[in-house]
């Protein structure tokens, strides 16, 4: 790997510690570019090499870097850059021009279809089915939706990836008698460019109002696997349900590393 750090990075004479210095070197890396999401940072027996501390102080600086969200770090794996911080704004603008998007992919005008999420366009983002089928919907889903317990819902579990961001997990849910014999309910059809706001527009049941809520929780041992988070840690999971009228019609759960991830709202008041 081509050198990193300077060998005059750290000041033995500077009253800030050691390991605090190399830590403000590979941030700022980071900050102009020269170190992208994703990418591996020298071995610890490099950083060593390149700036003549101890290992034990590069160990310091690392640990130091990963408690504070900017690099990733397991036993045996390589450290790299954390995936970038996504701003997820939950508020009614962001939902506004998805509806106005999926609104005009329904008429002749096309500039719904260059409306990107999580300014990504629909094309760069990926998604994975990991499960699709018709299930007795448990009691938490089933309220949500309005729907009797048990009753058969439509479970769709999805990873969802873009440039630069980390994964996602979805857990969705819809009314199975919404989705029957529609193409939603076929996972060859997925990804489903708009996302669920396209999809409920489709079903004829356009989404009125959406509620979001969020918790940071520990990741199961199902998430960690999916979500290849390299030790065990918290999660951010998003709650979200959108209504048509007074009628839930899909609910999912979205589930993200919490380092990696950070909501926003915004409220007119005037």
């Amino acid at each position: 790997m081509s050198q990193l750090l300077a060998a005059d990075t750290v000041d033995p004479h500077r009253a800030r510690p050691q390991y605090r210095q190399i830590a403000d070197a590979i941030v700022a890396a980071i900050d102009d570019g020269r170190l992208a999401p994703g990418d591996p940072l020298p071995s610890k027996r490099e950083l060593h090499q390149q700036t003549g501390v101890t290992i034990t102080t590069v160990t310091s600086a690392l640990d130091f870097l990963a408690a504070r969200g900017h690099i990733v770090t397991a036993r045996g794996v390589v450290a790299r850059v954390a995936p970038r911080i996504v701003r997820y704004d939950v508020a009614a603008a962001r939902w506004h021009q998805l509806d106005a998007a999926a609104r005009l992919r329904r008429g002749d005008d096309d500039r719904g279809e260059r409306m990107p999420d999580d300014g990504i366009d629909w094309d760069q983002h990926e998604l994975t089915v990991v499960r699709y089928s018709v299930e007795a919907a448990p009691h938490i889903v089933a309220s949500r939706l309005g729907m009797p317990t048990g009753a058969p819902a439509l479970r769709r579990e999805f990873i969802e990836e873009a440039p630069g961001l980390s994964r996602r997990l979805r857990v969705g849910w819809i009314d199975h008698a919404l989705a029957e014999g529609t193409d939603v309910a076929d996972p060859a059809a997925q990804p489903w460019r708009g996302g669920t706001i396209d999809e409920l527009h489709d079903l004829g049941v356009p989404a009125t109002s959406v509620t979001e809520y969020v918790r940071a929780r520990l990741a199961t041992e199902d998430e960690r696997a999916l979500l290849d988070l390299p030790v065990a840690g918290a999660v951010m999971n998003l709650t979200r349900i959108f209504h048509h009228g007074d009628r839930g019609v899909e609910t999912s759960d979205v589930v993200t590393d919490a380092a990696t991830m950070t909501y926003v709202t915004t409220t007119d008041i005037t």
